[in-house]
């Protein structure tokens, strides 16, 4: 007997496999859940909304609204 497979949203989720992450954002804080997530990133992903000199967060607001008018 074949197993049927489904698509990956439809899926059902195992004990300890964590959220479906697609079409949803991120909240990252200051815990070391968030530390390791960031670290991951490639800094063409982290650059535009990091400013690494300064160690702060730019404006989300500001940068997205740059984009849509480019």
């Amino acid at each position: 007997m074949k197993e049927e497979k489904l698509p990956y949203l439809e899926r059902q989720r195992n004990y300890g496999t964590g959220d479906i992450r697609i079409n949803t954002t991120i909240a990252v804080d200051e815990d070391i859940y968030s530390l390791a997530f960031i670290t991951q990133l490639s800094d063409e992903q982290i650059n535009p909304y990091f400013d690494v000199i300064k160690g702060e967060l730019i404006n989300l607001s500001d940068s997205d609204s740059e984009e849509e008018q480019k």
